[in-house]
């Protein structure tokens, strides 16, 4: 018996299958055009059985005209591996598309961290940016003071000088070294 018991099938269903006598069977496993499958070889008595596939192959190869019924086996089968092909076809483009896709969601995940990465350096040297900015704040603060503390010294000069100049002119000649002089801070 061969490997693929499901093709086998009796020689009266074969003779109906192929629309022949059960007597034209017998004689094509006589003359050795089909195989023979016994059950078991050891009894007489045992079903022998044709393989079905083989029935069909010949029935094209020797032109002989297969029955409505296995025209329509023959061309399902024929689809059947068409389609199969087909299919495989399309499984392989779509597995291809995967991969590609695959490799596109693996390019864009690089960027993706390299992006957070950037955004965390970026982060950073603002923080350290805006850091550095309020240290110039207070060292712009503290300059402002000073130049502020001039300012009002300068002012108090004027006002001194202002006050000089409109004194009587007796005052200038006796007070002036005074007035003109600095003035000590408290």
């Amino acid at each position: 018996m061969p490997n693929n018991v499901s093709n086998l099938i009796t020689r009266k269903e074969a003779a109906k299958r192929s629309g022949k006598s059960i007597s034209t069977i017998r004689a094509w496993i006589r003359d050795g055009v089909l195989n023979k499958h016994v059950k078991n070889p050891k009894k007489k008595n045992s079903p022998v059985y044709v393989d079905w596939l083989e029935l069909q192959q010949f029935l094209v190869l020797t032109g002989k005209k297969p029955t409505t019924d296995m025209q329509s086996k023959l061309t399902c089968q024929n689809q059947n591996l068409e389609e199969t092909d087909r299919l495989k076809t399309n499984i392989s483009k779509l597995e291809k598309r995967l991969k590609e896709s695959q490799d596109i969601e693996k390019e864009l995940r690089v960027k993706i961290q390299q992006l957070e990465t950037d955004m965390k350096l970026s982060d950073m040297s603002k923080e350290q940016e805006l850091t550095d900015l309020r240290q110039d704040k207070a060292f712009l603060r503290g300059q402002i003071e000073k130049k502020d503390e001039q300012i009002a010294r300068i002012e108090q000069k004027i006002q001194s000088v202002n006050k000089f100049l409109t004194s009587k002119w007796w005052l200038r000649t006796f007070v002036a070294p005074q007035l003109l002089a600095p003035q000590k801070e408290d």
